[in-house]
């Protein structure tokens, strides 16, 4: 089913010359051609409008291609383990950033209107992958005097 919805979305993104691939905010039937659109519902290919790209479906689109292709697990990306539960748990709030990973990146993505930082920027901080932080959680609340976690 994911490589079904995959190749759906092929035919939608939009390409750029430099190989980059952006996802629209929506799609629309052009105003000319709304009257056939009407008639015969479905028949009238829709284009590309608002914002290119929009940022939250461009996240979810990365985040997905990141995980089919194996480079991200979910625990990844859900270090909470949110994913299981069933049960009633208070909102957790998990700040997210986005940092280019160098500085041809950051142009690349402010010349689209997004303003990041690269991680030479942000230096002395350092820039750990996901699964220290999902390591980390599993250490919360464990009391080795005790042997009770």
């Amino acid at each position: 089913q994911v490589q079904e919805y995959r190749e759906a979305l092929e035919g939608i993104l939009i390409r750029e010359k430099n190989g980059i691939v952006l996802m629209p905010e929506l799609y629309a039937v052009p105003p000319e051609k709304v009257e056939e659109e009407y008639e015969n519902p479905h028949s009238v290919d829709r284009i590309p409008v608002g914002k290119l790209p929009h940022l939250w479906g461009q996240s979810l689109y990365v985040l997905s291609c990141l995980l089919a292709e194996g480079f991200l697990a979910a625990g990844e990306i859900d270090p909470l383990n949110r994913r299981f539960s069933t049960g009633f748990k208070p909102d957790v709030v998990v700040q997210v950033t986005v940092l280019a990973e160098s500085n041809q990146i950051k142009n690349l993505l402010q010349d689209r209107g997004i303003n990041v930082q690269s991680i030479a920027d942000i230096h002395p901080l350092r820039v750990q992958p996901a699964r220290i932080l999902s390591n980390l959680y599993t250490m919360l609340g464990r009391y080795f005097n005790m042997e009770a976690s």
